[in-house]
């Protein structure tokens, strides 16, 4: 693997890789095993079941399109530095994902080792902290409405996934059979129809939940590795992307084969999209059509040459061996034509090539938007920039 120094990597990245060796080490075949804001970020690692783990330094080893996608020119950025302007978010905490409804309404969430969860509130003037009532490291954030956020992640000191909502006043915990969970992703059609997914420390599989406006209930799947970040299109049309592992021993050793995978929901059960991407860990999904979607991750081969992005025409996933970011965090676009996928920079996809915009931060985990002109990126030490049109 790559080592990079001096920043700080998606957290479930780092959880994906502990938790994965834990699992992979006990049994004899095949295993899978489980990070914003970022990689993760967290989306993320761990101690025991948390997601984020105190004694995995933020530069441990991590290293992320399309069918016939450019290579990254930097030489033709359509943006620079005051291009992405930070903003005062009052915190130095880790923010591993940003979600909102309107330019005005904007949340951005995550932790702050010592402190917790760390959720903020963006009215179109200033970003303010608000009170969760909880303990437990955030990594993902989606909502319904303004009336219908939600919030995921685990709290490592009570072996537990956390999932809040937020009904337009308060933010409140809420309630269901999260034990041994680390929930990494959170999407939706309507606040009746949402998706949570991540891991489950305890039976070391995959985390899938699925609320239907009263109670969150295991989803039906085919799904066995640790998920990173789900997206859809539709209440028929959704997917989800991880990393698995596969074992194998020889003499006294046993060796630990990494790889990442896609699913796909289709209005009934979750199954296999792409059985592999490689040694690619996955940690974001976008797309702007079902046959149109993107998949970003991090390089886990030992010589640093794993394609970190892909694109699915509908039918086949396809690397973009081009395209070469020191690591990745998250994923999110307005069209086809203005994708934006941030980690060590912000990166721009114009629907022919892909661009690094100089933004002159890195550390970034979590991006979303209003539109092509109105986008938020966040990542580690309170960073969030934001752009507003070249």
């Amino acid at each position: 693997m790559r080592r990079i120094s001096g920043l700080v990597l998606l957290a479930f990245l780092a959880t994906a890789l502990a938790l994965l060796v834990s699992c992979s080490a006990s049994s004899s075949g095949t295993s899978a095993a489980a990070d914003d804001d970022s990689a993760v970020d967290d989306d993320d690692d761990n101690d025991d079941a948390s997601p984020v783990d105190d004694d995995v330094s933020p530069d441990d080893d991590v290293s992320p399109t399309d069918d016939d996608a450019s290579p990254v020119d930097d030489d033709a950025s359509p943006a620079d530095d005051d291009t992405w302007p930070a903003m005062n978010s009052g915190t130095t905490a880790t923010l591993t994902a940003v979600w909102g409804t309107a330019h005005d309404d904007v949340f951005a969430v995550g932790y702050e080792v010592g402190k917790n969860d760390v959720v903020l509130h963006y009215d179109g003037t200033a970003w303010s902290a608000m009170a969760t009532g909880t303990s437990g490291f955030l990594y993902a954030v989606w909502g319904a409405a303004p009336s219908a956020v939600f919030a995921v992640g685990s709290d490592a000191e009570n072996e537990t996934g956390v999932i809040l909502q937020y009904d337009g006043s308060a933010w409140a915990p809420m309630t269901g059979s999260f034990t041994g969970l680390t929930l990494n992703g959170v999407w939706g059609t309507a606040a009746t129809d949402v998706f949570a997914v991540g891991y489950n420390t305890v039976a070391q599989t995959s985390a899938i939940l699925h609320y239907d406006g009263s109670s969150w209930t295991p989803a039906p799947s085919s799904v066995n590795c640790a998920l990173a970040a789900v997206w859809g299109l539709s209440d028929q049309d959704a997917f989800a992307v991880g990393t698995g592992a596969e074992t194998s021993h020889a003499d006294d050793d046993t060796m630990v084969d990494y790889y990442g995978q896609a699913f796909q929901y289709e209005g009934s059960t979750w199954s296999v999209s792409e059985a592999t991407f490689g040694e690619m860990g996955p940690v974001g999904v976008w797309g702007a059509a079902s046959t149109d979607v993107f998949a970003i991750g991090n390089d886990l081969s030992v010589d640093a040459g794993q394609p970190v992005l892909f694109h699915f025409d509908g039918s086949t996933w396809t690397a973009d061996d081009s395209f070469t970011p020191l690591y990745m965090g998250g994923i999110w676009g307005a069209a086809h034509d203005d994708v934006f996928a941030v980690g060590d920079d912000v990166y721009h996809f114009d629907g022919t090539a892909w661009s690094a915009m100089k933004s002159g931060s890195n550390g970034l985990v979590g991006v979303w938007g209003t539109g092509p002109d109105d986008v938020f990126a966040v990542g580690a030490n309170g960073v969030i920039i934001h752009y507003a049109g070249s």
